[in-house]
């Protein structure tokens, strides 16, 4: 018994690492993000961008990759620990196809638009009293949009102890707000954009809606928009569940002290189980009914 305590502490240490990396991670991307696209989207108003805002965007940008880096390794290394219960964490999966946006998001950025702002340093990018015609516009500002939304999303997922949606019912909000956001865009910046970009701006959106749709409707026919199955929260530890008998967890068994066992591990599900009691049948084996919820 003392070798498995042993054992389970050094995985419990590992374990709070990967979460310090991981919420570092988002602060520091988070941070870069909200500053970089705070001075672009100041520019635009001001008409031009000078070599101190190119200055403060680029290295703001690099700010971002950091906490981009950081989100992958500790993503990577919680998953390794317990990669078929985090396989099926809604939260987890939600996390880490963000992740997958920004990086998307990032490599388009320093590829296509950062060399593109680079060219312009000083110059106008919107003529007093004339609409700009600089093509990149829609899709910098949508680049923007996507910055912002994807770090704030990220910051509320990894305050929230649980979510009561499915994947494709999470990731159908997540991208109504995208869309929601690129309509904000157009209502602020149509003014500095000449009718081609307007319509652009206008396509962008719609094509947004349409996704939000399509990712709806397939929650609604598959897995449902609101998940059926026990919340698994991967920022609780994971303890194998052979450190406790089926007797321990049985003592577990109501919504003020929760515990399910998921496969080899047991679940302290208490604060999930306190917002919705009768998805739980605490103190017992869940992994069947995990698993037939998640496919």
């Amino acid at each position: 018994m003392f070798f498995r305590y042993t054992v389970y502490m050094d995985a419990s240490q590992l374990h709070t690492l990967f979460l310090i990396i991981h919420l570092l991670g988002v602060t520091i991307g988070a941070g870069g993000a909200f500053f970089s696209d705070g001075v672009f989207f100041t520019s635009i108003k001001d008409r031009k961008i000078s070599k101190d805002e190119f200055g403060i965007i680029k290295y703001s940008s690099q700010m971002t990759w950091v906490g981009l880096i950081l989100l992958l390794v500790s993503g990577a290394g919680l998953f390794g620990m317990n990669a078929e219960s985090l396989s099926n964490s809604v939260k987890f999966l939600v996390k880490m196809s963000i992740v997958g946006v920004l990086l998307l998001n990032g490599v388009i950025f320093h590829i296509v638009h950062l060399p593109f702002i680079g060219k312009h340093i000083g110059e106008f990018l919107v003529k007093k009293n004339k609409p700009s015609s600089f093509k990149d516009g829609p899709f910098l500002l949508f680049s923007g949009v996507i910055s912002v939304t994807s770090w704030i999303f990220a910051l509320v997922l990894g305050a929230l102890g649980s979510i009561p949606f499915s994947y494709l019912g999470s990731m159908s909000i997540y991208i109504g707000i995208i869309a929601l956001g690129t309509l904000l865009c157009y209502l602020m910046f149509s003014k500095f954009l000449d009718h081609d970009n307007k319509k652009t701006l206008v396509k962008i959106t719609l094509i947004n809606i349409i996704v939000v749709l399509i990712f709806f409707g397939s929650s609604l026919l598959t897995t449902g928009f609101i998940s059926k199955a026990p919340i698994v929260d991967e920022a609780k530890i994971e303890v194998p569940a052979d450190s406790y008998s089926r007797d321990d967890v049985a003592l577990h068994n109501n919504s003020e002290d929760c515990w399910l066992i998921v496969d080899e591990f047991v679940f302290n599900v208490t604060t999930a189980s306190k917002l919705h009691p009768a998805l739980f049948n605490c103190g017992s084996d869940a992994s069947e009914n995990y698993h037939k919820n998640h496919g």
